[in-house]
């Protein structure tokens, strides 16, 4: 793939040309390095000759919107598309960001001819510093990167910025996608408080648990909202089962079961739903 020149060389002679009588051969053509060097009739033209390939980059997690603590998972293709050229030792960087901890990186699915590094260069601190070499990038081969990460931050957009750069020598004709962003929402997670109503009350009467569940973002729903709550030992659910539930998903409690449960559940935006079951203890005491 290195820079080379093309070399094109003519000559011309003999034909009663009373400068060079001697007809040119393959031989003596060869020897031509300029006009009339080495020998007369000579002529020279030289071109150089620039590799290029055609890289690409495509980032994706899946997902546009994520939690404090979430672990996204992130698939990272790197191709050349089919330039005149390979594109050995491609450069891919994936730099930190603010708010996103990078836990791991793998290369795999190597395509068309195309080699991962090995494992001993395939590290977050080269993806994320000078960069992870890519051996093997023939015309119309890939490799799968996996970055795997750990959301810290509370709230705010998180935007994952991965790059592919040309060896050097190497021209790249189409370099607009040669970087890729994938940005994700950070969501503030739902709240959830308990009540009992009324309380204080006596042994074997009947009192309302109610759970609210908060969402306080501003413009997005949260959706798969689950909890489960396990009872103190001595407090059930009520029998006949009392319950009721505003959060959608699928709610399960009991008659006289300890534990209430909720999966899939929907908050609107910058909004509270409830679910409220009747409980009773046979002893008093304090049920938290």
């Amino acid at each position: 793939n290195a820079t080379s020149p093309l070399l094109n060389q003519a000559q011309v002679g003999g034909g009663g040309d009373p400068t060079n009588l001697t007809a040119p051969t393959n031989v003596t053509t060869a020897l031509c390095t300029a006009t009339n060097t080495p020998n007369e009739g000579c002529a020279v033209d030289s071109d150089t000759f620039i590799p290029i390939a055609n890289l690409s980059i495509t980032k994706n997690d899946g997902v546009v919107t994520v939690l404090t603590g979430a672990t996204p998972i992130y698939t990272i293709v790197v191709a050349n598309a089919g330039g005149l050229s390979s594109a050995n030792n491609a450069i891919f960087t994936d730099p930190a960001i603010t708010g996103l901890t990078v836990t791991g990186v793998t290369c795999g699915s190597p395509t068309g001819g195309a080699a991962c590094p090995g494992v001993g260069v395939t590290t977050v601190a080269l993806m994320q510093g000078a960069g992870i070499v890519i051996p093997t990038l023939p015309s119309g081969g890939s490799v799968t990167f996996t970055v795997n990460a750990t959301v810290t931050a509370a709230s705010g957009i998180l935007p994952n910025t991965a790059t592919v750069t040309p060896p050097a020598g190497i021209i790249d004709s189409v370099p607009g996608n040669n970087t890729i962003t994938d940005t994700d929402t950070v969501l503030v997670a739902p709240t959830i408080a308990k009540a009992f109503a009324p309380n204080p009350t006596a042994a074997n009467v009947n009192s309302t648990l109610t759970f609210t569940l908060t969402n306080s973002n501003a413009a997005t729903a949260l959706t798969g909202v689950a909890f489960s709550d396990t009872y103190p030992i001595g407090l059930v659910n009520a029998t006949p089962l009392a319950a009721s539930n505003t959060c959608g998903g699928t709610f399960t409690a009991a008659a006289g079961g300890g534990f209430v449960n909720l999966s899939g559940g929907t908050i609107a935006a910058n909004s509270s739903c409830t679910i409220t079951v009747a409980v009773v203890a046979a002893a008093g005491g304090s049920y938290a």
